[in-house]
């Protein structure tokens, strides 16, 4: 029987850690992945079944917290949602380099 070495596990990353690394990794993140086109079919059918019933009543607001880039905003918003974007990125606005229509 064999022996098994576990080694001890790492040290957790404060979330000040975390904003810093994704802050870093953001432009290229953002100019690798602009928009929804790597996302699964089905994925997408769940977001576009969630903005068909939010823009069916009379408020079509939608909070998109940790937006990043604002990929799936866009989105949203291209299927009528009035969204407000939220990010920890420093330095970056939600959308800053897109046009949002609603």
């Amino acid at each position: 029987m064999m022996g098994c070495v576990m080694s001890p596990p790492p040290e957790r990353l404060g979330s000040s850690t975390v904003r810093d690394v994704y802050d870093v990794l953001a432009e290229d993140y953002a100019r690798f992945l602009p928009d929804t086109r790597a996302e699964a079919r089905l994925d997408l059918a769940v977001i576009d079944a969630f903005a068909e019933g939010v823009t069916a009543g009379d408020h079509p607001r939608v909070l998109d917290a940790g937006c990043g880039a604002g990929r799936v905003s866009r989105y949203l918003a291209e299927r009528g949602c009035l969204v407000e974007g939220s990010t920890s990125l420093q330095g970056w606005s939600p959308w800053r380099d897109a046009t949002m229509a609603t």
